[in-house]
Order: C-alpha cells, then structure tokens, then sequence
C-alpha cells in the first residue's frame, strides 16, 4: 500500500502497520534487550526469572529512596503492538524470600505514537496468593491507577509500553517468573 509523505517526512499508510494483539505473555526463556532487570539461573527445578535490581530514586523526593525494580520492555518483545481493551487482566507471578508490599505498574502509548503515562497499584502481601515463597496476583486494568491523568486517564485502547514491579524491601529479595496480559478469562 502507499505511503503519505507529509513535510518531507514518509509516513506509513494504515495497511503498512502491524495488526495489533490483545493477548502478551513474558517469555523468559527468550532474553534479549526487551528485559530492564537481571535474568537469574535456569536449572531443573527453577524456572526462569528476572531478578529485581536496586534503583536509586531521586525524582520528587527530599532523600533518595532505594528501590528494587524487575520489568520487561513488553512493546520491544512482539512486532505487534499490545491492545490494552476494558475487559484485559494482568497476572504477575513471582518469588520473595518473605512477605512482602509491591507496587505494580505499566506504561502505554497512543496507538502508534505518544507516550501516554503509567497506571499504578500498590498490594499488601495479604493481596497476593501465596505458595510457599512462590506468590501470584492477577487484576483488572480497572484497578490500576492513572500516575499523569493529564495525559491519559485510562489505559483502554492504549498500547502496553513496560511492565514492572517494584519492591521497597530489598531483603525480600524479588524475582519475577511469569506476566501475562489478556482479556478477563484469559490470565490464569
């Protein structure tokens, strides 16, 4: 299909974008740049994993905060763009030493463009459903909240940029094992 040309600058035409998917699943075992956070050891009786890596804060802050992040660039890892519909759910599964609060969140762009803010939540340990050391939470998009309101109140019909999650507790020791976004039956 033909594309416009518009001050100089080639512009795809509609037909030349990719189709975009409702569905996402972190595949760990792929690595890569798409991963912010350190891959930990595979063995037989560990599954992959990203590893939580400390980040000194300093935005907004009187004293710095030490924070520990283990996210994945979802956008860099699918030649799709990820739809975020009304109905998508975001299931995080993970491994901490201990119980511990987490603060969970995503970033999304306008359809093919602009960066279009985070949506945010935090959970107590008692949120999570736990297995031992193993936790797991899914939520509705509904339940994370807009971090730049003046940019987009509401992820629905935005593209999934990263996914993160973030832990104050360094001694909890964080490790991400599985995300996976789709619509409300889809995440386990």
């Amino acid at each position: 299909s033909a594309a416009n040309v518009s001050h100089g600058v080639v512009v795809p035409a509609m037909a030349d974008l990719p189709a975009r998917i409702y569905q996402w699943a972190l595949d760990l075992t792929s690595g890569g740049d798409a991963q912010t956070s350190r891959s930990g050891p595979t063995t037989s009786d560990l599954p992959p994993r990203l590893f939580a890596l400390p980040l000194l804060w300093k935005e907004k802050v009187e004293t710095p905060l030490l924070l520990y992040v283990a996210g994945v660039a979802a956008w860099m890892t699918t030649d799709s763009p990820v739809r975020i519909e009304a109905d998508s759910k975001i299931l995080f599964r993970g491994e901490m030493e201990h119980p511990a609060g987490i603060r969970l969140g995503f970033t999304t762009q306008r359809m093919q463009g602009v960066y279009a803010g985070k949506f945010e939540v935090n959970v107590s340990p008692d949120e999570l459903t736990w297995n031992g050391n193993t936790w797991e939470i899914a939520l509705g998009i509904d339940q994370f909240e807009a971090m730049n309101p003046q940019l987009a109140s509401t992820p629905v019909d935005q593209e999934l940029g990263d996914i993160y999650v973030v832990l104050l507790d360094g001694t909890a020791k964080l490790s991400l094992t599985a995300i996976e976004i789709g619509p409300g039956s889809s995440p386990r």
